[in-house]
């Protein structure tokens, strides 16, 4: 019997067709409370259903006739408040959270890099990443993805830094946690900060933006490696 063949009418009167409509929905109940569980709409349920050649109450099945059945066994499954906010809604972001999980670890190494969220959705367009929707990434879908995999955020602290810190802040960070022993020993011997910035492009260290040295900027690095010891030039 195909999965959309009518199912067969037994004469056994109205009372029979109710005791087998009962008896066909306590058995199928498990299964579509299984599938319910993963995230599956009525749709995709009664689509599962017809796949598995699975008898329907008439000619196929139908997200209605799925429906009617979690319904009528909700008080054994979960209660009624199992089956709200509405199916689509609920299946959707449950479908939307696992595959933010999937793509978030990519995320978050990127952002621990110290990459932007528009850096962030340029590599994933560069290494054709699939999105949400089949789309290019924006920094908006990026930030999407990452408030649904929130709650795991917690096994990359990396990435948790970057998040809290900035992208821009969290580059100059670690360049001045680089350059903190070559440019702390040029400042102890009183070296001015113009003299350090002409020291380090002589000895070919670059920007964050890969721009010439400033004194502003050895001023901006000497200042956050202080800030990160704890001192101030003496900690240096």
């Amino acid at each position: 019997m195909g999965p959309c063949a009518p199912a067969p009418l037994e004469a056994l009167g109205p009372s029979g067709r109710k005791r087998r409509a009962e008896a066909r929905t306590q058995a199928l109940a498990p299964m579509i409370w299984r599938l319910r569980a993963l995230g599956m709409s009525t749709r995709e349920i009664a689509g599962e259903l017809n796949r598995q050649a699975v008898q329907p109450p008439r000619k196929c099945w139908h997200g209605s006739a799925v429906a009617k059945m979690l319904a009528q066994t909700a008080a054994e499954f979960g209660g009624v408040a199992a089956m709200q906010p509405p199916p689509f809604a609920r299946s959707q972001i449950v479908r939307r959270r696992a595959r933010a999980a999937v793509i978030a670890p990519l995320m978050w190494d990127l952002l621990a890099e110290g990459k932007s969220k528009l850096e962030v959705a340029a590599e994933l367009n560069r290494r054709g990443v699939p999105s949400p929707r089949n789309r290019r990434w924006h920094i908006g879908s990026v930030q999407t993805n990452l408030d649904l995999a929130a709650d795991r955020l917690s096994s990359h602290p990396e990435a948790a830094r970057a998040l809290e810190v900035g992208s821009k802040r969290l580059r100059l960070l670690r360049k001045a946690g680089a350059l903190a022993p070559i440019i702390a020993p040029l400042r102890q011997s009183g070296m001015p900060f113009a003299a350090i910035a002409e020291e380090l492009e002589r000895r070919g260290f670059s920007t964050t933006k890969n721009r010439k040295w400033s004194p502003s900027m050895v001023w901006k690095l000497f200042h956050l490696a202080s800030d990160a010891t704890g001192g101030g030039e003496a900690a240096l």
